[in-house]
């Protein structure tokens, strides 16, 4: 049985309307979700290193097991010391490759 035409018309587009909510609900969700992962990431980085910048927070033992967990952070670190704030080196650092 087919509906009528204008009947039929606004069930697609409540059809559509719904799609679009549940859509903007996934990536409001996933931005949620990136942002705690950051915070996450930034408060477990002032653990790790906090005595290094002078903030005592967990024992050094502790912190040299979880060490390894922050090898990337550390290497990215490393990296912006060594350009010491020089933007342009900083920039074509990060498309990869020594220059």
């Amino acid at each position: 049985m087919r509906l009528p035409s204008p009947l039929h018309r606004l069930l697609e587009e409540l059809g559509n309307l719904l799609r679009g909510q549940i859509e903007g609900l996934k990536q409001q969700s996933v931005e949620a979700i990136r942002l705690e992962y950051l915070e996450l990431e930034n408060a477990f980085l002032t653990l790790v290193l906090g005595s290094a910048v002078g903030m005592p927070l967990m024992p050094l033992g502790l912190s040299m097991e979880l060490l390894p967990l922050v090898r990337e952070e550390l290497a990215v670190m490393e990296r912006r010391h060594r350009l010491g704030g020089d933007t342009l080196a900083e920039f074509f650092g990060s498309l990869g490759g020594e220059w």
